[in-house]
């Protein structure tokens, strides 16, 4: 989908599961994700002035096969 794309992709194996998206997250560079994420909060800086972060761990879902799950958000003002 490209940026301002209203339409849904198409999903003909259905919606992927928790542990699709768990697999894919786990595979993330963390450092490259850092510089991506700075890259992008630098540009949307520039435009917006204010952008606040927020964050936290989800609480028990850590266990022995992995580590506690984080969210993320982000608000910029307009």
């Amino acid at each position: 989908m490209c940026k301002g794309d209203k339409t849904l992709p198409e999903l003909p194996n259905g919606i992927p599961d928790s542990d699709t998206f768990r697999r894919i997250f786990e595979r993330i560079n963390p450092e490259e994700l850092a510089d991506a994420l700075y890259d992008w909060l630098g540009a949307e800086r520039k435009k917006r002035g204010v952008i606040a972060i927020d964050g936290k761990t989800i609480c028990g879902s850590g266990n022995t096969d992995h580590k506690a799950y984080h969210v993320v958000s982000a608000f910029a003002w307009i």
